[in-house]
C-alpha cells in the first residue's frame, strides 16, 4: 500500500521566501500543497509551481493558472536576493562547496537549485532558484521489495519519474527488515535529498539500520562507507562517473551490495552508455527497474535476462 507521509514540508519551504510571497503560497489549497514538487523563482519571470508533472503559475490572490494572467506574481531581483540570503543563512562562504555543485541545502531539509552568473567558485548574480520539495512515499518500493534477491539494484528513468522517491523507500524497507532480514545500509547523501537532513536532523525515515554520510562526494563517500561503516548495502542517488563504478566494484568484492539510480530512457541506453555499461559489466547489479511516470509500477528485469 502506497502512503504519502504527512508532513508540513511545503510550509517549511516557505520560510526561505520573502514574507509577501510566502503568504500568497500559504493560501493555496491543501491538495496543491501536498502535490507540489517544486517552487520556481526566475528573475523577471512568473512565480510557478511544479504540481506533480504540471507547471502552474501563481496569482496574487493565491490562484493558479496554466498560463500567466493579469494577476500573476512576478519575481523581482529583491525576491531572489532575499531568498538566496535565507538559504545561505547569511554566509555565502559557508556554503561554497554546495554552490560549486549548483545547489544549497535547506535549513529544514531538502535542497534548492541555483542558477546564475558564475564567478570563480560562487555566483556573482542569481537568475533563478528552484526549491525542491521531496516527499516520502511509504510503499513506493513495494514492487522492488517483492523482487529483491539480495543483489544490487539500479533504478532507471527519465527526470521526474520518481527514482529518488523509490530509492528512499527501498532504503527504508531494507533497513527495517521488510524482506525478513535487517540490512545495514550506508547512505551517501551528497545533496541531502535522500535524508532531507537539516539543522534538526533527517526529515525522512530511512529505517532502523541506516547511516547517512551527508555532503560527501559519491566516490569518496562510497570509499568511506565501505572502509569504516561495515555496511551490507551502500545506497546513493545518480551513478554518473567511472570513478564511482571503480569504488562500487571495490566494495562489491568486499561483499557490499549497491542500490542506486540512473537517468535513462531505455534498455538500449542502459547497455550503451559508458557508465551504466560498466556498472552492468561489473556484476554488481542483479535487478534493474525502469520507471515511466510518477506513481506507475516499475518494469523490473533481471540483468541476466536483459
Amino acid at each position: 500500500m502506497i502512503e504519502m507521509k504527512k508532513d508540513n514540508r511545503f510550509s517549511s519551504a516557505l520560510r526561505v521566501l520573502p514574507w509577501q510571497m510566502a503568504k500568497i503560497l500559504e493560501g493555496l489549497p491543501e491538495g496543491v500543497k501536498t502535490d507540489t514538487r517544486e517552487i520556481r523563482l526566475r528573475l523577471g519571470g512568473p512565480l510557478s509551481l511544479t504540481v506533480r508533472d504540471k507547471c502552474l503559475f501563481v496569482g496574487e490572490n493565491s490562484s493558479l493558472s496554466e498560463r500567466p494572467t493579469y494577476n500573476t506574481v512576478y519575481v523581482e531581483r529583491t525576491d531572489l536576493e532575499e531568498t538566496f540570503k535565507f538559504l545561505c543563512r547569511g554566509s555565502v562562504y559557508a556554503h561554497r562547496d554546495e554552490l560549486k555543485e549548483g545547489f544549497l541545502r535547506m535549513p529544514m531539509g531538502g535542497r534548492a537549485g541555483v542558477c546564475g552568473r558564475i564567478a570563480g567558485e560562487t555566483f556573482s548574480e542569481i537568475f533563478s532558484i528552484n526549491i525542491r520539495i521531496a516527499r516520502q512515499v511509504f510503499g513506493a518500493a513495494d514492487e522492488l521489495i517483492k523482487n529483491f534477491d539480495g543483489g544490487g539494484v539500479l533504478i532507471c528513468g527519465a527526470p521526474a519519474t520518481g527514482k529518488t522517491t523509490i530509492l528512499r523507500d527501498l532504503i527504508r524497507q531494507l533497513s527495517n527488515g521488510q524482506t525478513g532480514k535487517i540490512y545495514r545500509v550506508s547512505v551517501v547523501d551528497t545533496r541531502g535529498e535522500l535524508s532531507a537532513a537539516g539543522e534538526c536532523g533527517s526529515e525522512n525515515d530511512l529505517g532502523a539500520a541506516s547511516d547517512v554520510l551527508l555532503g560527501a562526494q559519491k566516490a569518496k563517500g562510497i570509499e568511506i562507507a565501505v572502509r569504516t561503516l561495515n555496511p551490507e548495502i551502500v545506497a546513493f542517488d545518480e551513478v554518473s562517473t567511472l570513478e564511482e563504478i571503480e569504488k562500487i566494484s571495490e566494495g562489491f568484492h568486499s561483499g557490499v551490495g549497491i542500490i542506486t539510480t540512473a537517468h535513462l530512457g531505455s534498455i538500449e541506453e542502459l547497455k550503451t552508455r559508458s557508465v551504466t555499461k560498466a556498472l552492468l559489466s561489473s556484476g554488481v547489479i542483479s535487478t534493474v527497474a525502469f520507471l515511466k511516470a510518477v506513481g506507475e509500477k516499475p518494469q523490473i528485469f533481471k540483468v541476466n535476462n536483459l
